[in-house]
């Protein structure tokens, strides 16, 4: 038996993987090993739920691209002396939602960038207006980093935010901007982000609140194999805590712009 054959028994076992083993699935190249964790995550994923697979339909609605920070791997934001530069209204929210309906949206993603000039009520009243107008769209809203972003700005709390929000209509959160959880690769990749702790506090916070959220990594930029290892251990511990997680998604990274290629050469 292979190490790669007994450390994917361990996993499908339920074992609790160590940093070195998921380093070494993560660091498999022959085809046959990749076929034996495709097929095992196969089976593990039938013996759970059988053949049922489920889906939504989801409109992302990005009202801002204005940000005040600059993380190296963003085409996104912009400045707000840029002539691209856009802020979306309340109604021009509720009309881009109103103008999907017929494709049979069931769910709305709200994120922007971190824009200062924006009245922080405009969050909270966002969530609330499309709940009105939209009450069987389910509304999954605001990263951590947006979390952050409104406790930075009032000094309120994260669960009297997240609790605001909630009442307001939210349903659930991205959980974006974990990028990698290691903050030395915070530090190069995006360093005006909270950082790995606070991430996690965040989502914990949401999590008891009663908000699930979704768990994500952006992978191929200046991370190693032990750091994207050391990143799903952290998501392991938070899912232990609170099982608040609905999902695990690979973002892979895009190369869009010469900062992140900076950040890779330093």
């Amino acid at each position: 038996m292979s190490d790669i054959t007994s450390i994917i028994e361990k996993a499908v076992a339920g074992g609790d993987l160590v940093r070195d083993e998921l380093v070494a699935l993560l660091s498999v190249v022959d085809e046959g090993a990749c076929r034996e964790m495709y097929a095992a995550a196969d089976a593990l994923k039938r013996r759970l739920w059988g053949d049922r697979v489920t889906y939504v339909v989801n409109l992302n609605l990005n009202w801002t691209n204005v940000c005040v920070q600059h993380c190296g791997f963003c085409n996104f934001r912009r400045s707000e002396s840029e002539p691209d530069a856009y802020r979306m209204t309340l109604e021009d929210c509720l009309d881009k939602i109103a103008h999907r309906l017929s494709y049979g949206i069931t769910e709305v993603t709200i994120q922007g960038g971190l824009d200062t000039e924006t009245p922080v009520e405009f969050y909270f009243a966002l969530v609330s207006e499309i709940k009105h107008a939209f009450p069987h769209i389910h509304i999954h809203a605001y990263s951590p980093e947006e979390i952050a972003f409104l406790r930075e700005r009032t000094g309120w709390a994260y669960g009297h935010i997240i609790g605001r929000l909630r009442e307001a209509g939210l349903g659930s959160m991205p959980g974006t901007a974990a990028e990698i959880l290691v903050d030395d690769v915070r530090r190069r990749l995006c360093h005006q982000k909270v950082m790995s702790d606070e991430w996690c506090e965040i989502v914990e916070t949401a999590h008891r609140a009663g908000v699930p959220t979704t768990s994500t990594m952006m992978y191929g930029h200046i991370e190693t194999v032990r750091d994207r290892a050391e990143h799903l251990l952290r998501l392991r511990a938070v899912q232990r805590n609170t099982g608040g997680f609905t999902e695990f998604i690979q973002l892979p990274f895009v190369a869009a712009r010469a900062d992140c290629d900076q950040a890779r050469s330093a």
